[in-house]
């Protein structure tokens, strides 16, 4: 009688056993996939990252290119106004500058199409120049934008 006791028994025990082990094969499967997943992540994020600083590198490759390429034609536009060259302006109005850039217009000072003006040196794209108004009796100078002005050359003066 004892027999027949101990062999349920030791079915009971085999399947317990075999459940165990494969809700513990699920479970470290669950693990493994976790971890794959983690992995995949890092992987994703390295490639991201990647790719921004190639981004990053291109974007500061082509702001510098513009840079280099701005300097040239400011340099090229610089070359047309040699110290004390007459000009004259070309724009319906050329504001003056306080300082050698955009940012620093006066709003209020310009010179309107026609005007004629020297220009004493140049900086930036800018042109330091004089003014003399006659009507006025009075000299104006200050900074103007380059590309407001056209190189005036009187044959009358030699300029």
């Amino acid at each position: 009688m004892k027999r027949y006791y101990i062999l349920p028994f030791i079915v009971i025990l085999t399947f317990s056993c075999s459940d165990n082990s494969e809700a513990e094969l699920k479970k470290q499967k669950a693990i493994k996939q976790k971890i794959q997943k983690k992995l995949n992540l890092k992987q994703e994020r390295l490639l991201l990252e990647s790719e921004k600083l190639k981004l990053e590198a291109e974007r500061k490759a082509s702001e510098d290119q513009l840079k280099r390429e701005e300097l040239v034609q400011i340099a090229k536009l610089e070359r047309n106004f040699p110290r004390y060259t007459s000009a004259v302006v070309i724009n319906n109005k050329a504001y003056f500058h306080s300082k050698p850039n955009k940012e620093s217009a006066s709003g209020r000072k310009y010179l309107i199409a026609g005007d004629v003006c020297s220009v004493v040196t140049t900086k930036g794209g800018f042109g330091y120049i004089d003014y003399y108004n006659e009507r006025r009796n009075k000299t104006t100078s200050g900074w103007i934008d380059l590309q407001d002005l056209e190189p005036f050359y009187d044959e009358e003066y030699g300029d």
